[in-house]
């Protein structure tokens, strides 16, 4: 791939402004202010877009840092390359307001649709982490020796370790042991312990609770059962004393009339007296008669001669019945007093009668039994309520314990995921180490070869990450390198992952002022690399020895 041209419309300083670029070393120099960071972003942000940064990020926003310095509704702009004989235009606004991007086949003039897929197509790939990590390289001279350092051995970890330099390997295994060491203070091994006692503790409580429902359940039935019985000899003993009461009632009534009718038999006397009257009126009749019959000498036949035995006959019948009617009458009057007492003895025998009493203990004792049925019931329904409440209680306990339980399971799951994964990680090391590692050093030894002229041939990178320089005498630990030494590495491993990483596209590099450190030697020699690349190269400078180098190679 070629860039032919870039119009930098509305981004940053920049408005209108328009530079053209050839194949293989293309040098600009110019001072310092002068907008090379800026067309070095364009490029980038052409390829990739910008896009508004957020929370942290928003502090080293590209976004806000490019927006246009004047017409502020315009931040776009245009890119031509060519891949493959092929002629292709990026149109791009970076607007937030007014987002686009449009890419056109100039060769055969149509637009590709959908952009951003045809664009990323025509890229092979390459991703802008690559971009920026790889071919990419802004300028160094802000970064301390020891950051430097630190760039160097993380940007040969995660080459080394992933074959990429999208993904941090350290700091991946920093945050997954942070992570794990996270988890591990987060878990609750107590809750296990808790959880079995609560769990027999919550199916004491339901036993309990079942045993409990079943009591009460059993003494409601049978107070139901008893306060029937009671409602119903009550009615019974209710039904039964009246009805006593009726028949005492009935009975004193009757007595009082035997009483009365007793009496008033007993002072009429009058049939006993009527046969008295009756036969001494006719005895005194005969003897009046007899006597007159007598002193008057006058004769009745029969009569005359027998009155004296018919009074007397008529004396003795008058006795005879007086003693007859006087026995009838005690007799009658003995009956009615028998009568009597045998209605005494009934009423005697009502009022002294303990059906009802008896009846009524009963009810007594079937109301003293339902009472302590209902006492035991309810006692029963207090200790329910207790052991319901107690039991909702131990459930919201379990349903914490639980919830616990499950979140300790997921943060184990968790902790043995991260375990799998720090386990592949060293897998992969080894495997990746052995094969891409070997090849990421030879093609940096063959570039830093060809820098120092001979002087330095191998670079290593051990197992631990370290870089050094191998020499016939020893190896030299980076960290005892010349800061233009440490430069001068950090751009052969830059250059070898890319070769590494995209065999098959050759993307231009772009260089950012990376020479400042570099004596003219060195620079020369670099120079002569990025030239004999296959690759266009881009190199922007505030010196003017890059670019009386390569005039001179016109």
């Amino acid at each position: 791939m070629i860039i032919k041209s870039i119009e930098l419309t509305h981004f940053g300083k920049f408005h209108g402004k328009k530079m053209e670029f050839r194949p293989g070393l293309n040098v600009f120099a110019a001072q310092n202010e002068a907008g090379k960071t800026t067309i070095h972003a364009f490029i980038r942000g052409m390829f990739y877009g910008i896009e508004r940064g957020r929370g942290r990020a928003s502090k080293e926003d590209r976004y806000l840092h490019y927006e246009p310095w004047e017409n502020a509704g315009a931040y776009e702009g245009k890119l031509r390359f060519e891949k493959n004989g092929v002629t292709y235009r990026i149109e791009r606004s970076f607007l937030k307001t007014n987002r686009y991007l449009r890419l056109y086949d100039e060769t055969n003039g149509v637009e590709l649709t959908p952009a951003e897929e045809q664009l990323n197509r025509l890229l092979e790939g390459m991703t802008e982490s690559s971009f920026i990590n790889t071919i990419s390289i802004e300028q160094l001279r802000s970064a301390t020796d020891k950051e430097l350092i630190a760039e160097l051995r993380n940007f040969a970890i995660n080459m080394g370790n992933t074959r990429s330099t999208s993904i941090d390997m350290t700091r991946s295994k920093h945050v997954l042991r942070k992570k794990k060491k996270e988890f591990e203070g987060k878990l609750l091994p107590e809750a296990d312990k808790e959880l079995s006692v609560a769990e027999q503790k919550y199916e004491q409580i339901c036993a309990k609770s079942m045993a409990l429902m079943e009591e009460r359940d059993r003494l409601e039935r049978e107070f139901g059962a008893k306060n029937n019985q009671l409602q119903e000899n009550t009615s019974q003993m209710k039904l039964l004393r009246a009805s006593r009461e009726t028949e005492y009632k009935d009975l004193g009534n009757q007595l009082q009339e035997k009483y009365e009718e007793r009496n008033a038999y007993a002072d009429n006397r009058k049939g006993l007296w009527l046969t008295a009257g009756i036969g001494f009126g006719v005895l005194a009749l005969i003897v009046l008669i007899g006597l007159v019959c007598s002193m008057a000498s006058v004769q009745i036949p029969f009569f005359s001669r027998f009155w004296p035995f018919v009074a007397l006959f008529v004396l003795l019948i008058c006795v005879v019945g007086l003693v007859i009617q006087s026995q009838r009458w005690k007799k009658t009057l003995k009956e009615m007093d028998g009568e009597i007492k045998r209605m005494q003895a009934d009423q005697e025998t009502l009022q002294t009668d303990t059906t009802v009493s008896q009846g009524e203990l009963s009810c007594e004792n079937l109301l003293h039994q339902v009472q302590e049925i209902s006492d035991a019931r309810n006692r029963a329904e207090w200790e329910l309520e207790t052991l319901l409440k107690e039991q909702k209680e131990q459930e919201g306990r379990l349903q914490e314990l639980y919830e616990q339980s499950e979140q300790n399971d997921k943060y184990r799951q968790e902790i043995a995921a991260i375990d799998l994964a720090l386990h592949q990680f060293s897998i992969l090391t080894e495997k990746i180490h052995d094969t891409f590692g070997v090849r990421l050093n030879q093609a940096a030894s063959d570039y830093f070869a060809q820098i120092t002229e001979g002087k330095y041939t191998d670079l290593k990178i051990d197992d631990n990450m370290n870089i050094y320089v191998n020499t016939p005498d020893r190896l030299i630990p980076i960290e005892q390198c010349s800061r233009g030494t440490m430069e001068q590495i950090y751009l052969c491993i830059r250059l070898a992952a890319s070769g590494i990483l995209n065999p098959k596209e050759s993307m231009p590099v772009v260089l950012d002022d990376v020479f400042a450190y570099y004596d003219n030697e060195r620079l020369v020699e670099t120079l002569k690399i990025l030239r004999r690349m296959k690759n266009q190269v881009i190199v922007f400078t505030c010196h003017t020895r890059e670019s009386s180098w390569a005039k001179q190679q016109k």
